[in-house]
């Protein structure tokens, strides 16, 4: 993905399909397009199949967009479907941060490290020592279902992301 020069960013909330297409200019990332199609029903709404809301939903964005196979697509999942955890490190040397981190996401992540995808990032401030990490985890079942239901419609992902962590994709573009 990162050699790709526009991506779409795309949520499915409660109540509405969100999407963002981010355009490389330079050094530059702009918002190139943008997409908010709302769900017929709240998705949390009792005896509602929230997987028929989203094809739909999918279905009419992706009948909107012949160009979206340009560029990357990235989907997020809800939050509650995803872990995500944030820590300071003990003062460690940069090369140890990796080991360090595997460490707290096998103590964090509530499943077995093998039954998850799972990422990290660091966040430091140029004026502080602290480091911040944000461990985020999405089981694999939960994956692999969410994929299958965007395949089923043409949608075809780059990649999967908790919602929390959409936005630092952005340097993905």
């Amino acid at each position: 993905m990162a050699g790709e020069r526009t991506a779409w960013g795309i949520e499915i909330g409660a109540q509405a399909l969100k999407a963002l297409r981010l355009e490389r200019q330079g050094d530059q990332v702009q918002i190139a397009d943008f997409s908010y199609i709302p769900h017929k029903k709240v998705l949390s709404t009792p005896d509602v199949d929230s997987d028929e809301v989203i094809r739909l939903a999918i279905g009419q964005f992706v009948s909107q967009r012949p160009d979206l196979g340009d560029g990357a697509v990235v989907v997020s999942v809800p939050g509650n479907a995803a872990f995500a955890r944030f820590a300071k490190l003990p003062p460690v040397e940069p090369k140890k941060v990796p080991d360090i981190v595997k460490f707290e996401a096998v103590q964090q992540i509530p499943f077995p490290i093998d039954e998850v995808e799972w990422d990290f990032q660091t966040f430091a401030s140029p004026d502080s020592p602290d480091v911040e990490v944000g461990i985020f985890a999405i089981t694999k079942a939960n994956i692999a279902g969410r994929i299958a239901l965007y395949r089923e419609i043409g949608l075809f992902p780059d990649g999967v992301t908790p919602g929390t962590r959409l936005d630092l994709q952005c340097d993905a573009v």
